[in-house]
């Protein structure tokens, strides 16, 4: 039996961590024994050191680990510079693209430090929970729970392995419960970061001071602020109207203008669109500034002014129309009514040059149909007017209505994605000092519940609409098509002085002396945008009064009810105009008053991390734990001082050798089970009160960390 202690003594003894004590000489210390040399040997012993190399592969591990979390955070707010923000007014720094260039070189030193951080987080969490299992084992008031079954698991790192967490019931022990906690956490934050943290181009500020143009706001001219606006739009309102009849004329497109910033969308009659007596249009939205404009890296939301209008016809029978439809021009309604019969039947094969035409809007025009507020306002508009299929000779009665918005919105910007905003219901710029003064919001909140600019010189005279204030787009498109000295009213009240005499020597195209006769000599209101085959007036269409009365009646046939398909896209395109019209106002010289700064920083392009707020918190929440939970395991194991290096192979082997008799009494699988969940799988020390302690498997009293407490070696 002494044969055999001395064997697994001599097998026990560990090389690394328990050294015996030397005296100054250098040779090993023994104790006195009553035993032989020759029969036994001595007792090795050994004192607890402290180890402090957890607490050094953590601090390395931290570093790889936290550096580039840091980095990927503060990056994705702003660049390794003094700046808050990468879209800011000023930068601190003279040169902001060096300083974005560097910026991007520690964004690719973060991803490399991350994909280290990420390959070496589950061998350096299985290294420290490996020797806190040996620490626990020794000291924790909750080791004598521990069985042998636990802590082959426990040198098994089982809380990695599939296998052993399958069997939990036997294997689980609260050392196996933290490190799988520990590399769950561990591997949750890599996982995460990876997945959270994207990469995007963006525009960062110039650093020098923005460029700005100035843009109307309507506001200012809707306002009756004593006559200031007058002053410096006076010559605008006469010229409108003759602005609009000329822009009806021209082979000129909404689709084609630069300021046209699509369709609304939502339509305006989406619930009609079922009702087949119905016709409707979604207009264009018109806004001061070009369709493709971007505030670029401008750090602050700006806003712009933005109009579009929408129109529906409906067929309504001839009570309603007569109903609303009357001369009231004294009560600010505008109306007009055309008639010619010839006394021929027919002038020719290619016109019935008939016309009973009688159109009119409901609006008072005496009063300015704007409010005197930024908020959203949607205008309605009803125009009324009867007209006569030329080829059947009947009487058609129709309802145009338009309705108009006119408000505010986002401009895009780099920070917005560069995507226009919504029409906003609510005045941006209460407390706004950046596109508007200071003292020039103040006054309007002093003056905004002044009277407005109404149309006060218009009475029952249809020419003084020419000049009116502020008149809605479908009454100046009206005005502008039906009105005086308009196409209409001006063939219609004098068609002879458009005659042009036939020449006898002409046949049906040209003539003797070379002259063509469909050449064009005029351009007819919305001729483009009907779908005409030819868009113009030429001589042939004017050698007669019926041929010019003629032109009329061609232009009026559109707007009967096989032409609705036709007429209310160009009406629409009419709106456009009217729009574009009212909202672009001629400025009187240099004078900026009224007017809204539009700020535009055409940037810097850099890289930077793509993070979120809610990533920033949940990656560093678990990022956090698994530090944190390893940094305490790493303080634990260097305080309380192991006595193997760590809870592996060595430690099992000197498990073993101790229970081996108990083991090899195990014949069948169910007995060497029963056995190793019966055995302790703790250490102790058997003698505590001793001078030298003796490390014993099951023993109750914990492994003393004083620095001069020695200890027989486990055997």
């Amino acid at each position: 039996m002494a044969s055999n202690d001395m064997e697994l003594h001599a097998l026990s003894s560990d090389s690394q961590d328990l050294r015996p004590i030397t005296n100054k000489h250098g040779v090993g210390e023994t104790s006195t024994s009553p035993r032989s040399s020759i029969t036994a040997r001595e007792p090795q012993i050994t004192r607890m050191r402290t180890t402090s190399w957890p607490v050094f592969v953590f601090v390395i591990y931290a570093t790889f680990a936290l550096f580039p979390w840091i980095c990927l955070c503060i990056l994705s707010k702003r660049p390794i510079t003094k700046e808050k923000a990468y879209i800011s007014v000023d930068t601190s720094s003279s040169q902001p693209e060096h300083w974005y260039h560097v910026s991007e070189k520690y964004f690719k030193v973060a991803h490399i430090l991350q994909s280290i951080a990420t390959l070496v987080t589950i061998p350096v969490t299985t290294a420290i929970c490996s020797m806190a299992c040996v620490v626990y084992m020794q000291s924790s008031p909750l080791r004598r729970s521990l069985t042998l079954r636990q802590s082959m698991a426990l040198a098994d790192s089982g809380w990695l392995s599939p296998h052993v967490l399958a069997k939990l019931g036997t294997t689980g022990s609260l050392p196996l419960y933290t490190a799988f906690a520990l590399a769950l956490f561990g591997s949750a934050s890599q996982i995460l970061q990876t997945a959270m943290v994207g990469q995007v181009e963006i525009l960062a500020s110039s650093g020098s001071h923005p460029s700005y143009a100035y843009v109307i706001d309507p506001l200012d001219y809707i306002s009756d602020e004593d006559d200031a606006a007058g002053s410096r739009y006076r010559n605008s309102y006469e010229q409108r109207t003759l602005s609009l009849r000329s822009l009806l004329e021209l082979p000129f497109t909404s689709n084609d203008d630069i300021n046209n910033w699509g369709t609304p969308p939502d339509s305006l009659y989406a619930d009609d669109t079922a009702r087949t007596d119905r016709s409707s249009a979604a207009g264009h939205i018109y806004v001061p500034l070009v369709n493709n404009f971007s505030s670029g890296a401008f750090p602050f939301r700006q806003f712009a002014p933005r109009m579009n209008s929408s129109i529906m016809s409906e067929e309504i029978s001839s009570n309603d129309f007569g109903e609303n439809c009357r001369n009231e021009t004294e009560n600010g309604h505008f109306y007009a009514r055309y008639y010619y019969v010839e006394q021929h039947a027919y002038d020719d094969n290619y016109y019935n040059p008939d016309v009973d035409f009688e159109v009119c809007v409901t609006n008072d025009l005496r009063i300015s149909p704007w409010n005197i507020t930024r908020d959203r306002q949607d205008l309605v508009e009803e125009m009324y007017y009867k007209t006569q299929d030329r080829n059947k000779g009947s009487l058609g009665y129709w309802k145009i209505t338009s309705i108009t918005s006119l408000g505010y919105f986002e401009v895009p910007s780099s920070q917005n994605g560069d995507v226009p905003g919504p029409l906003l219901e609510k005045d941006p710029f209460i407390d706004d000092k950046v596109q508007i003064s200071e003292n020039r919001n103040a006054h309007y909140k002093e003056t905004h519940l002044r009277r407005r600019r109404d149309n006060v010189t218009y009475s029952g005279n249809a020419t003084m609409l020419m000049s009116g204030y502020n008149k809605g787009p479908l009454t100046s498109v009206a005005i502008a098509l039906f009105g005086p000295n308009s196409f209409v009213e001006t063939r219609m009240s004098n068609p002879s002085n458009f005659v042009i005499p036939e020449d006898p020597d002409c046949g049906l195209r040209y003539c003797t002396t070379g002259r063509n006769l469909h050449s064009c000599i005029h351009n007819a209101p919305l001729y483009d945008f009907l779908g005409r085959s030819r868009n113009c007036i030429d001589i042939y269409d004017s050698g007669s009064v019926n041929k010019v009365i003629g032109q009329v009646s061609t232009l009026l046939f559109y707007f009967t009810a096989r032409q609705q398909s036709s007429i209310l896209p160009a009406l629409s395109h009419a709106l456009y105009m009217a729009n574009k019209l009212w909202l672009h106002q001629p400025i009187a010289g240099y004078n900026t008053q009224g007017q809204l700064r539009i700020y535009y920083d055409e940037g810097i392009p850099t890289t930077k991390p793509e993070l979120s707020n809610t990533g920033i918190i949940v990656g560093s929440f678990f990022l956090g734990l698994h530090l944190l939970g390893l940094l305490l395991l790493a303080l634990y194991v260097a305080r309380m001082k192991p006595w193997s290096s760590k809870m592996g192979s060595e430690v099992m082997l000197k498990m073993g050798m101790v229970y081996s008799d108990e083991l090899a009494r195990s014949e069948t699988k169910q007995q060497w089970d029963r056995m190793v969940t019966t055995l302790p799988g703790f250490i102790g020390d058997e003698r505590p009160v001793e001078e030298i302690g003796r490390m014993r498997l099951g023993a109750a009293a914990g492994l003393s960390r004083k620095r001069d407490r020695k200890f027989e070696i486990l055997r």
